[in-house]
């Protein structure tokens, strides 16, 4: 047996292209804790013992960066990919990952804790030339020694994660196309170390940050592989059975993407210059571009028109208000006092804590719930694709978002990490920050479950909040339909 490896002309003619633009793939690990210590209180407090705890591990692999290569066999026979990078800066490098145990998370790789280099890599191997082995191969290892810190930290598959006895991983070689398996050998385990620690300015000794080691036993891995609108949009378009439905599916799923774009030139700002009033609508962008990828997936949704009109007139809301604001109006009253809120704290940017973060974003979250929320799902009962759905056929898909907000809270932590080390702020205030930020967006997340759940029953029964000042809120927005889809396909430079 020979490997080849780097064969950028096999790679083309066998449909491995590199892209482009930015082009993420996730993997989605989750499973059990074999056995585990937290001695410094990351997921839990200090000296915890993490053992039968449930883990999610996401991977985030950008294919525009590394080295992508293939393995092939001497007769040219591809049985596997992946990409990689070594020892690459925290801009540059093409992973990351996402560990999050009893309900509280820690990352690798996206620069924070004064890291100064990873290195990452991603592999799909199928049997072939003569070895039975079919497994994925997932890691992310830290090396932390900037801004006065020393250590490092990884999460590693070691050998990968095989499938039951007799089975198969993946059929497919390219290590970024989507599938999932939730059969797997019961053995093959991830391995977890973190050893993180920070010498504060004008101290003499290091104090521990994280210290961490743990076996993680998996259960099930999904990889959703970088979509673009057009892609994401076929196929949610292809789980219609009628040419209608098929239709449908595609103005609804263009305008969301319609929607990502506003979302996502809000969240560029707030990346670019750490702004109050740009904080909600980046998480916002977070949530809605996962919840798009997981209704792409199709094993979720069993009515995904009726879920993408239920987040179209979600989202009505939300622009309505912020293009009023925008315009120096009067929005409505739940909104004003959010954008107020948020205003205010943008006027002491050199005072910014944790606490005006969880405040700003509560604010925000509390008018987008409690009462656009409730309004848009009473308005989507009533104009269903399909009209003989009733909202009993309808709350599971809606329950599933559940998910979506706790799985997005990673990738929104690490926004306003970004944005809060953009703005010039130390070292020192970001540390306890991020701490404090998780805290505030595990209780966030919960109050937001139970929210949506009282905004379901106000829109089923139509007895809607009234607003702020005691009036009636009015009748649900809508936006110009034709300026989403619009804006949402011309990055498939198709006509709606």
């Amino acid at each position: 047996m020979f490997v080849h490896r780097g064969l950028i002309l096999l790679l083309a003619a066998a449909g491995f292209r590199p892209t482009a633009q930015a082009a993420d793939a996730l993997i989605t690990i989750t499973g059990t804790v074999q056995w585990g210590v937290d001695s410094s209180g990351v997921f839990g407090p200090p000296n915890t013992d993490l053992s039968g705890q449930s883990f999610t591990v996401t991977y985030r692999f950008d294919d525009t960066k590394g080295s992508p290569f293939v393995d092939t066999c001497d007769d040219g026979e591809i049985f596997g990919s992946g990409i990689g990078d070594t020892a690459s800066s925290t801009q540059s490098n093409t992973g990351v990952a996402f560990i999050t145990i009893n309900g509280r998370s820690f990352q690798l790789g996206t620069g924070r804790l004064g890291e100064t280099s990873v290195t990452s890599s991603a592999q799909v191997v199928l049997p072939g030339c003569g070895s039975p082995r079919n497994y994925g191969s997932f890691n992310v290892n830290a090396v932390n020694t900037g801004d006065g810190y020393s250590g490092g930290s990884f999460i590693s598959t070691n050998g990968g994660i095989s499938p039951a006895p007799d089975t198969t991983l993946t059929a497919d070689p390219h290590w970024e196309h989507s599938f999932s398996n939730s059969n797997l050998d019961g053995v093959s385990a991830l391995t977890l170390n973190i050893g993180i620690a920070f010498l504060p300015p004008g101290a003499s000794q290091y104090q521990d940050v994280a210290d961490v080691s743990a076996s993680l036993l998996p259960s099930s891995i999904t990889v959703t592989g970088p979509s673009t609108p057009c892609d994401i949009c076929s196929r949610i378009a292809s789980q219609s059975q009628t040419s209608d439905g098929q239709a449908e599916s595609l103005r609804l799923c263009y305008m969301l993407f319609g929607a990502l774009k506003e979302l996502g030139d809000y969240r560029a700002a707030f990346l670019s210059n750490f702004d109050f009033i740009n904080l909600f609508p980046t998480v916002y962008y977070d949530v809605t571009q996962l919840e798009m990828q997981r209704l792409a997936a199709g094993t979720t949704f069993a009515h995904p028109i009726e879920h993408m009109q239920e987040m179209l007139a979600f989202f009505d809301a939300y622009k309505f208000n912020r293009d009023i604001w925008n315009a120096g109006g009067i929005a409505e009253p739940h909104w004003q006092a959010a954008f107020v809120a948020a205003f205010a704290a943008d006027m002491n940017p050199a005072m910014l804590t944790a606490i005006d973060i969880q405040n700003v974003l509560t604010a925000a979250i509390n008018a987008h719930v409690q009462y656009d929320l409730a309004r848009a799902l009473s308005y989507s009962f009533n104009h269903n694709f399909e009209s003989n759905l009733t909202p009993d056929d309808l709350q599971p898909d809606f329950l599933a978002s559940n998910q979506t907000l706790q799985d997005s809270a990673a990738t929104a932590a690490t926004d306003i990490y970004n944005a809060v080390n953009a703005s010039g702020s130390s070292t020192a205030f970001l540390w306890p920050l991020f701490q404090q930020a998780w805290d505030a967006f595990r209780g966030i997340t919960r109050g937001v479950i139970a929210m949506r759940q009282q905004a379901w029953s106000a829109g089923l029964t139509g007895n809607l909040p009234r607003d702020l000042d005691d009036s009636a809120l009015i009748a649900q927005p809508l936006s110009n339909d034709g300026f989403l889809e619009t804006e949402g396909t011309a990055s498939c430079r198709v006509t709606p």
